[in-house]
């Protein structure tokens, strides 16, 4: 599948990063994707991206792309969905620790 979308957080210039489309969905809508590569990029930068999707632990994700092409550099970043009631995304309630580089706790 090929995508294009915005880099929203990245652990390391050539480790994996979750990628968004530039509307920047209050909803969530972002993807992690698995590489190991020795292609810089950078949060911001807008890619146009081929990979395999694949769920990991029920979550969509994409794996090893095999085309990454940066756009444009320093597009900016989505401004995080504050969160002020955790509560229903807990352990106790079924869910998995809340893991999105655009959700903060107020």
């Amino acid at each position: 599948m090929t995508v294009v979308g915005i880099i929203q957080a990245i652990s390391s210039a050539t480790g994996p990063f979750y990628i968004c489309d530039e509307s920047c969905p209050s909803t969530g809508g972002c993807m992690f994707t698995y590489r190991r590569s020795s292609h810089v990029l950078a949060a911001g930068n807008k890619v146009s991206m081929t990979a395999k999707v694949y769920a990991y632990y029920g979550l969509n994700q994409f794996s090893y792309p095999i085309d990454i092409t940066v756009l444009e550099s320093s597009k900016g970043t989505c401004e995080p969905t504050v969160i002020d009631n955790i509560a229903p995304f807990t352990y106790e309630s079924g869910c998995e620790p809340v893991s999105s580089p655009l959700a903060s706790v107020g």
